[in-house]
């Protein structure tokens, strides 16, 4: 799967998994003083579960970025070696044409 579709499919997931989160923060703050000490408990769990799981996400599109990143400056530096190279050759098939004539 390409780089940017990963991360659009992450960005998704991320979207996802902060609604679900902001879902869970809205029971907690809405309802905490009517629901019993169990069920308070789940929902504490539910939150750190999907804080873990947006921090991975969030985590993983940071990592695709930053790796397109260097492989784009990766392909930069080539590029410029391949064109400093040329003109080296060519500068010197100059100087022998002129040497040899």
């Amino acid at each position: 799967m390409s780089n940017k579709r990963r991360i659009k499919q992450l960005q998704q997931e991320l979207s996802s998994q902060t609604t679900e989160l902001n879902l869970v923060h809205e029971k907690l703050a809405q309802r905490s003083y009517k629901l019993s000490k169990a069920t308070l408990q789940e929902l504490h769990y539910q939150e750190e579960y999907l804080q873990e799981q947006v921090d991975d996400t969030q985590a993983q599109i940071l990592e695709i970025e930053s790796g397109d990143k260097a492989a784009k400056s990766k392909w930069r530096l080539q590029l410029k070696l391949v064109m400093v190279t040329a003109i080296c050759v060519a500068l010197g098939l100059h100087l022998l044409l002129h040497l040899f004539s």
